[in-house]
């Protein structure tokens, strides 16, 4: 069985076995408490062979009609964290064997623990730098090195009167008038060929054109 820790509390999440469900009387064990929180409060792995006698070990009754001899259980560390227990029970005796492998087991559930409570870290803080960039007041288009814009705000919307739909894909030059164009040819995609940061439109009077052809001054 696995049970990961959650304020001050393990929760089994996982059981395999004679017993399958996870919602029964130990479903929810606070660490410090019974022989799977004790693991979780001293971060130390517990083999026993003797069940029925063990102190840890709450209803010795069930282990008796089950016929339980040994027990052995691994703490789940990130670090020094405990993040969780894996344990078993066992109708015959246990070896150090199982301990061993038991570790193993506890360092690959650790490692996918970690996994997942990074990508849910990266997806939050994505969804938030989308949040702030989709309220900014200024438009913002994400355009690559060959001047194909790939993302459009919703302010670059307004702005521009077109949906991000209609210009993601689009080469940015369809957002300034043709006169620019005309009297700067080249000018875009030499700016976009470069990686040095600087003003796209330092010392020109830049205007943009929206989807009806009109035209507003611009500042990139």
């Amino acid at each position: 069985r696995i049970w990961l820790a959650n304020q001050g509390v393990l929760e089994l999440k996982a059981s395999s076995g004679r017993y399958t469900h996870v919602d029964g009387g130990h479903s929810r064990v606070p660490i410090g408490m019974f022989k799977i929180g004790l693991i979780a409060e001293e971060k130390v792995p517990h083999l026993t062979n003797d069940v029925q006698h063990d102190p840890r070990v709450s209803d010795k009754t069930w282990a008796k009609e089950e016929g339980m001899v040994g027990f052995a259980g691994y703490p789940l560390l990130d670090g020094d964290k405990i993040v969780g227990v894996v344990a078993m029970f066992s109708r015959q005796v246990l070896s150090q064997t199982v301990l061993d492998a038991m570790e193993a087991v506890a360092e690959n559930i650790v490692l996918g623990i970690r996994s997942l409570k990074d990508r849910s870290a990266l997806q939050t803080s994505e969804s938030s730098s989308r949040h702030i960039v989709e309220s900014m007041p200024n438009g913002m288009l994400i355009v690559n090195d060959a001047g194909t814009i790939k993302y459009v705000n919703a302010q670059a919307e307004k702005m521009f009167g077109y949906l991000r739909s209609e210009l993601i894909g689009k080469p940015i030059e369809v957002l300034l008038p043709h006169r620019f164009r005309e009297k700067h040819p080249g000018y875009v995609k030499a700016f976009f060929s470069h990686t040095e940061t600087r003003p796209m439109g330092a010392s020109r009077e830049l205007f943009g054109v929206r989807k009806d052809d009109s035209e507003f001054p611009l500042e990139i």
